[in-house]
């Protein structure tokens, strides 16, 4: 993620709270969920309306830039296809 000045902070995605279960991509840079397979949601009975949560982690360690907005100022957009 970036502050739009030339400053990053990288951080990992992951499929579940606990951060155990790292969100992978492929060579196109495309999510192919856990252990490369490719995620696959069935909603419960005839649900239309689904919530997939995703978990992100900043490794300690990095120095961010100061901005006047503290760390909310550093921005990033994942996005997410759905085939159905």
């Amino acid at each position: 993620m970036t502050d739009g000045s030339g400053h990053f902070l990288s951080y990992q995605l992951y499929e579940n709270a606990a951060l155990t279960q790292v969100w992978t991509f492929n060579s196109a840079g495309v999510g192919t969920g856990l252990n490369g397979s490719t995620d696959t949601v069935t909603p419960a009975g005839n649900a239309v309306n689904m919530t997939l949560a995703v978990y992100g982690d900043i490794p300690a360690g990095q120095a961010p830039a100061y901005c006047s907005g503290g760390a909310s100022c550093y921005t990033d957009s994942v996005m997410v296809t759905v085939n159905y």
